[in-house]
């Protein structure tokens, strides 16, 4: 991975408690998942936009 910025958020106390125990039954860090469901999102509009073009 190049160069990285800090992303902070705010997530209700019980989202973050389910995210921290799923993360280490899968051995990731909660980070990793974040960083996957983000570039997974980008993929995704992406590919929207793309169906979209072809209209």
């Amino acid at each position: 991975m190049s160069e990285v910025k800090k992303l902070s958020l705010r997530i209700p106390k019980e989202l973050h408690k389910e995210l921290k125990i799923l993360a280490a039954k899968d051995d990731k860090t909660m980070n990793d998942i974040i960083c996957d469901m983000i570039v997974q999102y980008i993929v995704n509009s992406h590919k929207k936009k793309a169906s979209q073009d072809a209209l």
